[in-house]
């Protein structure tokens, strides 16, 4: 009787380890999950800097004319890499040839080459072309307000809110807006609908 009250003793006793290590196996993961969460937003803000520096470019006009303010090869690099960055990774635009979104090639020797600005600025233009295949102006959609005309005031991380005017909808995707800020002559393009989700983003003035 004593042997078999201390074999379920230790029972239990393997069974609460078990359950420990299991709690503290899943405290883990969620951790892991946080800190890998942390750095996706981090990385999507580094590149929505990046390309609010630049411009989200939009069209053909717009490749033109950020390029032509840029006087180096490798200014024009960055500006060209930023737009392929912030298009894939924060918008996360689809195109049937994944390569699209590639810095550099393969060349005949099995070594990676950079592309040319030529090249970059055609795969540019590319996303931009299909883009504009979609509908370019705002749906009504229940339970969200069209925001195109309207006057905002936009809370961001920093703490600061800041008055701005909805220009127009980001071609191709519903949710990104163009907004030009109060005292600011730059045209930034940022997911509103995902900000007024949040409570970072409303309404003051619904222009007519």
């Amino acid at each position: 009787m004593k042997e078999g009250k201390e074999q379920r003793q230790l029972f239990r006793s393997r069974l609460a380890d078990i359950q420990i290590q299991r709690i503290e196996v899943q405290k883990q993961k969620q951790q892991q999950l946080q800190e890998l969460e942390r750095k996706r937003i981090q990385k999507a803000e580094d590149m929505t800097n990046m390309v609010c520096y630049y411009g989200l470019w939009q069209n053909q006009n717009q490749v033109e004319e950020g390029l032509s303010v840029l006087k180096s090869e490798k200014e024009k690099r960055a500006a060209l890499e930023a737009q392929l960055k912030f298009r894939k990774t924060v918008l996360k635009q689809k195109h049937p040839d994944k390569k699209i979104y590639n810095f550099s090639k393969l060349n005949e020797r099995g070594k990676y080459t950079k592309l040319t600005i030529q090249q970059l600025k055609d795969n540019v233009e590319t996303l931009i072309k299909d883009t504009l295949k979609e509908p370019t102006h705002e749906n009504a959609t229940q339970g969200r307000p069209l925001l195109v005309g309207k006057t905002i005031k936009h809370s961001f991380s920093d703490g600061n809110i800041y008055d701005g005017y909805v220009i127009s909808m980001v071609p191709g995707f519903s949710m990104w807006y163009n907004i030009k800020y109060e005292r600011d002559d730059a045209i930034y393009a940022f997911n509103l609908v995902e900000d007024m989700e949040k409570g970072d983003l409303s309404i003051v003035v619904a222009n007519q």
